[in-house]
């Protein structure tokens, strides 16, 4: 029995030898996708030194004087809210002090407001100024009314005039009255002070005003 089966047992192993079984690869495991890189930041903003002297407290005391006057301010540094970010990062981007986010506060109140010959906008551009930044002025339109643009070519306004006076206080008058009546006022005092050349009346109290306006964003208590 044995020696008539072996025979067989023979064909049935050699058939199996040409066989081999395909094993289905393994299907690759799922690779979570990368970390988005983070976004880029702008480059670090210098600081902006707050100054409390008789000529920056005496605008701290008109801005907070009365009932009216503290609405005003209360309104202001409300619409300073919803512009906020956007001015940050445009001043950061162009290595302006985030300070002086204070200057449409004074300006305007962080209202987009028209101003007529006096300036449009948050940062109350003259026409000539906003043309020299790029804001287009015409008949049909009038980029100082963009909020996003305007404050770019304010920041880009103010970068230059501190590559022109080197102090940011300066820079703040200069704003106001323009860089070569800051430079004639400097010339004509002999200094640099410019709380000086406010007290001697050689320049306007804008630049206290401005700082006031810092002093209140940081303690809106202050001088209250």
């Amino acid at each position: 029995m044995w020696m008539r089966l072996l025979p067989l047992l023979l064909l049935i192993t050699a058939a199996c030898a040409g066989v081999r079984t395909v094993q289905p690869a393994p299907e690759p495991t799922p690779q979570a996708p990368p970390p988005e890189a983070p976004p880029a930041q702008p480059p670090h903003a210098p600081a902006f030194e707050l100054v409390r002297n008789d000529v920056v407290l005496a605008q701290v005391h008109k801005m907070t004087a009365t009932p009216g006057a503290r609405q005003t301010l209360r309104a202001g540094l409300e619409n300073r809210r919803n512009h906020l970010k956007a001015v940050h990062a445009a001043l950061a981007a162009e290595g302006v002090p985030l300070g002086l986010d204070a200057i449409p506060l004074i300006e305007t109140g962080y209202e987009n407001l028209d101003g007529g010959k006096n300036g449009k906008g948050l940062w109350q551009f003259v026409t000539n100024t906003a043309a020299h930044y790029g804001l287009r002025v015409t008949s049909e339109i009038d980029e100082r009314m963009d909020p996003r643009l305007a404050t770019a070519a304010a920041a880009r306004y103010l970068r230059d005039l501190h590559r022109e006076l080197g102090e940011w206080p300066l820079v703040l008058a200069a704003y106001a009255q323009g860089g070569s009546f800051v430079r004639a006022a400097i010339k004509r005092e002999k200094t640099r002070d410019v709380w000086e050349l406010i007290r001697r009346g050689a320049v306007g109290n804008y630049a206290a005003k401005v700082m006031a306006a810092a002093l209140l964003i940081e303690d809106p208590s202050t001088g209250v």
